[in-house]
């Protein structure tokens, strides 16, 4: 197959890898502490933001007659326009790809491999990464639907921690719909990233049933990050959750099993192997921007891509300026994308009919 298409289910499977990804191990925190046990509510509420966009995604590529992104950004909105609306993409997916990559690393050097330098873990995660990303969004989408399967086992190991529970942490519900409304806006960044969809539609080589496969890799995650923190609250209460820095890894601290010594560090490995792939879709994300508006060879934007990631990993390794960094931008970024989908997709059936009007 071509290494610039990919089938129906790895479309699917790459919006799914690419939301699900090292927020899980953040998952749950602030939400409690704003919506208390109902925290798992606004998770699920939330959920419509991925549902918006992939919805809205559909609609531009449909009328768009299955137009490259950039060029259809040309089109719609005209050089000058398409060069600001893409160059926003780019800031904000390098932002993410470089958080993810620091972010991953924080958490290894807390848990695993504290006795080595940051580097000897960004620099090999880089070098991977590069290679999968130039060989196309084809080996992309092999590698997310590789993932998925792991991603489930990840999810599945989880449920043996129901017997550990309490119902009275998760009681009462539904106590005030106002914290619930604030908590599903705090959630909001869990669900980021499912712009790639805007990207990724137009490389599909079957267009039947996108729309399905779009909702359904939304619905997926929706109920995987839901169950998370409900298991979360359920176990360790709310007040517990919103006070750790990593509430997952943390349950997962508390299990011990005679078989395996440390659970934490070995679950911590196997999440790294799915981080992977979370940060390849990005990087692909980064280099097809960077390759589009300045017209570079797309395999030297993915060098180009990692080295510039390599470089600001070195501000984002320190949690306060992460942290800081993400929260001052991704929700403006959120509002620009959802903003974003629902104009385009009503422009881009009216721009294209001009279009045509103008050719006959």
């Amino acid at each position: 197959m071509n290494k610039n298409t990919i089938t129906r289910n790895q479309y699917m499977f790459i919006i799914l890898g690419n939301m699900i990804g090292i927020g899980v191990a953040f998952l749950g925190a602030e939400s409690s502490y704003v919506a208390h046990q109902d925290a798992w509510i606004s998770t699920f509420i939330c959920g419509i933001y991925p549902i918006i966009i992939v919805i809205c995604a559909y609609l531009i590529d449909k009328n768009s007659n299955h137009d490259d992104f950039w060029e259809m950004l040309k089109k719609v909105y005209t050089k000058p326009i398409a060069y600001c609306i893409i160059t926003i993409f780019l800031i904000y997916y390098f932002i993410m790809f470089t958080t993810v990559v620091a972010g991953f690393t924080n958490i290894l050097t807390q848990t695993i491999t504290d006795f080595l330098s940051p580097y000897y873990i960004i620099i090999p995660s880089l070098l991977i990464i590069t290679f999968i990303t130039m060989k196309g969004i084809y080996m992309i989408g092999r590698v997310c639907e590789l993932y998925f399967y792991l991603i489930v086992l990840f999810v599945a190991v989880l449920i043996f921690l129901l017997p550990n529970g309490s119902l009275n942490n998760i009681q009462p519900m539904f106590s005030t719909t106002n914290n619930i409304a604030k908590g599903a806006l705090t959630n909001l960044s869990q669900y980021s990233l499912v712009e790639i969809s805007f990207i990724t539609i137009s490389k599909v080589t079957n267009n039947k049933k996108l729309l399905k496969a779009g909702i359904l890799s939304c619905l997926i995650t929706i109920v995987i990050y839901t169950f998370i923190v409900f298991l979360l609250i359920f176990n360790l209460g709310w007040e517990l959750t919103s006070k750790v820095d990593f509430p997952l890894l943390y349950m997962i601290g508390t299990v011990s099993t005679p078989v395996v010594a440390n659970f934490t560090s070995l679950y911590t490995f196997l999440w790294g192997i799915i981080f992977l792939n979370n940060i390849s879709c990005s990087s692909y994300f980064v280099s097809y921007c960077i390759s589009s508006s300045i017209k570079i060879d797309y395999k030297k934007a993915c060098i180009i891509a990692s080295l510039i990631v390599l470089f600001a990993s070195y501000f984002m390794l320190s949690e306060h300026n992460r942290i800081a960094i993400t929260e001052e931008y991704i929700s403006y970024f959120i509002y620009f994308s959802l903003g974003f989908g629902i104009i385009t997709s009503i422009l881009v059936p009216i721009r294209y009919r001009r279009t045509l009007d103008e050719k006959s």
